[in-house]
């Protein structure tokens, strides 16, 4: 039964929320950890656009058409209704971006920690992107390396 959905949902074109509604519930009973802002997001993700978050009601003055319009979750991780938000954001970062040579330079940590991250995540983020900027400031300010101050975003 399960793969002949499978076999229903790639056959078709289908949207993130249709894989949310078909696996999030599975998904949810394998114990794995979720914030409760995944488990808000996944919930907005799969009520978005539906009459589960309301609707606005258009009618023509003039033959009585009749059209529902449903509301959108407004989630920023949505990309039911977050795309053309993202593409201004991007466009605004572009626009940001002087026309120079630059680094682009990526901390990792080990995969053994995303479970911590991910109980933690405002704090832990949080130090790490102060343990990031402090290291480059300080390699950077060194005159063996680079003897700069860089800007960091």
């Amino acid at each position: 039964m399960a793969y002949r959905k499978v076999q229903q949902l790639l056959g078709a074109s289908f949207h993130i929320q249709d894989i949310f509604d078909y696996s999030y519930a599975a998904y949810s009973q394998t114990g794995g950890f979720q914030s409760p802002e995944q488990r808000k997001a996944a919930n907005d993700i799969m009520n978005c656009k539906t009459a589960k978050l309301s609707f606005n009601l258009s009618q023509c003055p003039d033959c009585g058409y009749q059209k529902i319009h449903y509301c959108s979750c407004r989630n920023r991780n949505c990309p039911n209704c977050q795309a053309v938000n993202t593409e201004l954001w991007v466009d605004q970062r572009r626009a940001e971006v002087i026309n120079a040579p630059y680094f682009h330079v990526v901390f990792t940590l080990p995969h053994e920690l995303n479970p911590l991250l991910y109980c933690n995540q405002s704090l832990l983020y949080g130090l790490l992107h102060q343990c990031t900027s402090r290291t480059l400031l300080e390699l950077c300010a060194d005159k063996k390396y680079l003897g700069a101050t860089p800007g960091i975003i």
